[in-house]
Formats: structure tokens, C-alpha cells, sequence
């Protein structure tokens, strides 16, 4: 696929690309293994006997989030600016991975893009798998498994210049006393810390009403559209 890309370069930048590429497949491979070490650290302090049911679960979550990452490299790969538009890159994304998921059908996705929100591919990487994670948590925990989810997902500039994605399910939210700045699994953790290493601000909010997650990257870290 990346090919005709790469013949239209001179060899000098291809091999910048193709070093480009490899730091970031390397970089989302390190995301998949913590993420799978994190599934293996789970199951070790379980019980001994674990459900097929729930052995299930922790494989198709894995199966969703390495997709997730795999679409998410081969589409940063083949664009040739350093910035994207984040909306269309996040859509593309959660279509790959809800497409891994064996209960697809219980997942509706509405949305509310603006053009001009455009970043770094370093930061759409980070975005998108951390917009990955909170649609895995809404799968496993906003509803119980036989009742459809909405998840709503918004990525639009902010009057101060910066943008705000958030993303919002009408599940039934966190436990009380969930702690957002200690508590949760793997997966909770590794959203704090994406948004730190990127210098977004995170907020949570829950009610009985859904669980909502909002992002917001300062003016300095958006890319001016052009």
C-alpha cells in the first residue's frame, strides 16, 4: 500500500519515512503489549478456573484494541502531511475496531465533528488510543451485555483556539467513591497517562445518566488549520 508513496519521494526522505514508520509501529506494538500484559496480570489474580465466558471477554478485547492499532498505523503510514484531521482519523478508528467486535450490534456511535481539528500524528496516535480504551470501557461496563449502548463521540475547536474531544455513553457510570484520579483497571490508568504525556487536560464526570470523558489539548498543541 505504502509504494506508490515512497517512489514519489526522494530516497533521502524515504528512508526518513520508513524511519518514521518504524518508531511509531514500534511505539503502538510496546501500547498492545502493555495492554495484553495488563489482560494477563487480571486473569493471575482471578481464580484458578476462569469461565470460557469470561476467557472470551479478555481475548475480544484484545483482538478489538489490536486492531484498533493496526488500522490506526496503516492510516497514519499512508498520510503524506505530518498533520490530520483528528474527527475523520477517531471515525475511521472506532469503525475498525467495533467491525473486531463479536457484539457489534449492541453499539450505536453518533457524532459531532468540526473541520480544522487538526494535530500532529504523534498526538492522533495518542488520541486514538485512548479514545480506543474508553469505547472498550463502555462496552464492558456502561450496560449489562444484553442491553445496546450509545456511545457519542465530539471533536471541535474551542473558542480559546485548542480543541476538545469528548466521548459520553448513557450507561449507568462509575461505582460510588470511584476515585477518576486513582481508581480502575489497566485500562483507566493508561488513559491518565496517555492524556499526561500529550499535556491534555482530562476530565471525568458520571451520573446515573452515562459516563463522560473530556479531552482538551491547549491552543500550543493544536496545528493551525489550514
Amino acid at each position: 500500500m505504502s509504494e506508490p508513496i515512497l517512489h514519489s519521494v526522494h530516497p533521502g526522505a524515504q528512508l526518513a519515512l520508513l524511519r518514521e514508520a518504524d518508531h511509531r509501529i514500534a511505539n503502538q506494538l510496546t501500547v498492545a503489549v502493555e495492554l495484553l500484559r495488563g489482560q494477563l496480570g487480571t486473569v493471575r489474580r482471578g481464580p484458578e478456573f476462569v469461565p470460557r465466558e469470561a476467557v472470551c471477554d479478555i481475548l475480544q478485547d484484545a483482538v478489538a484494541k489490536v486492531a484498533g492499532i493496526a488500522h490506526l498505523h496503516r492510516v497514519l503510514a499512508q498520510a503524506q502531511a505530518d498533520d490530520v484531521d483528528l474527527g475523520s482519523l477517531l471515525i475511521s478508528v472506532i469503525r475498525e475496531v467495533i467491525s473486531a467486535l463479536a457484539q457489534r450490534e449492541r453499539l450505536r456511535v453518533t457524532q459531532r465533528l468540526s473541520t480544522g481539528c487538526i494535530v500532529s500524528k504523534d498526538r492522533a496516535q495518542i488520541l486514538s488510543l485512548i479514545v480506543v480504551e474508553i469505547l472498550m470501557n463502555a462496552i464492558k461496563h456502561a450496560r449489562p451485555k444484553e442491553i445496546p449502548i450509545e456511545l457519542h463521540v465530539a471533536c471541535v475547536r474551542a473558542a480559546s483556539g485548542g480543541i476538545v474531544l469528548e466521548l459520553s455513553d448513557d450507561g449507568v457510570g462509575l461505582p460510588h467513591g470511584f476515585d477518576i484520579g486513582r481508581d480502575g483497571g489497566v485500562g483507566f490508568r493508561l488513559i491518565r497517562t496517555l492524556a499526561n504525556d500529550i499535556g491534555a487536560t482530562l476530565q471525568v464526570e458520571s451520573d446515573h445518566l452515562g459516563l463522560s470523558f473530556r479531552l482538551q489539548l491547549a491552543e500550543d498543541l493544536a496545528v493551525a488549520a489550514g
